[in-house]
């Protein structure tokens, strides 16, 4: 009786690790392909969104310039230095998390310069606000890229592929959410 026990007790543990072993190699290939998928859908994004970057920096100068008692210029000083060392080599998440940062940040400035009478006369930095809002990146790169990260996630987060992924490391892939645009 002791060694059939032993001998399905060591079958049980072999269909366990054989099962554990299929359900790898069943995840692996389709988490390996939605994650490239929207990494390739996040590269046309970077160039716009640099640009778009670059006129919320001078909308940051010219609200520290104009009011350094207001933190919002600070904090887009510090959001704009996490977006320059998420993008060199680092990967996607790090990158769109960054950008979602900063996309509120610019929500917030935005509203700070329209609700003081001093910062809304302020003519320069209502034209880096415009031109910021003018530089955003095209509808449907934003729309290629969400719904390959959307797609991604829930490749991720699938019963069978959820061990594996956390296993090997599939770390998520956030939603690029812009700032709205005026109103």
């Amino acid at each position: 009786m002791p060694r059939r026990s032993r001998r399905l007790a060591a079958a049980i543990v072999l269909l366990a690790v054989a099962g554990l072993i299929a359900v790898t190699l069943v995840g692996l290939p389709k988490l390996s392909h939605d994650r490239d998928r929207a990494d390739r859908a996040w590269k046309p994004l970077l160039a716009p969104l640099a640009a778009r970057y670059r006129h919320l920096a001078a909308v940051a100068d010219g609200l520290r310039r104009a009011a350094p008692d207001r933190t919002v210029g600070r904090d887009l000083a510090s959001g704009l230095k996490r977006w320059d060392a998420a993008r060199p080599g680092s990967d996607v998440s790090a990158q769109a998390g960054a950008a979602n940062a900063l996309e509120g940040l610019a929500a917030r400035a935005r509203a700070t310069v329209n609700g003081s009478a001093r910062l809304g006369a302020d003519d320069t930095l209502k034209a880096e606000l415009a031109a910021f809002d003018a530089a955003a990146p095209a509808p449907a790169s934003i729309a290629a890229y969400d719904d390959a990260a959307r797609r991604y996630q829930q490749t991720r987060q699938s019963a069978l592929r959820r061990f594996v992924a956390a296993a090997f490391g599939y770390d998520a892939r956030p939603t690029l959410a812009p700032a709205p645009p005026p109103t």
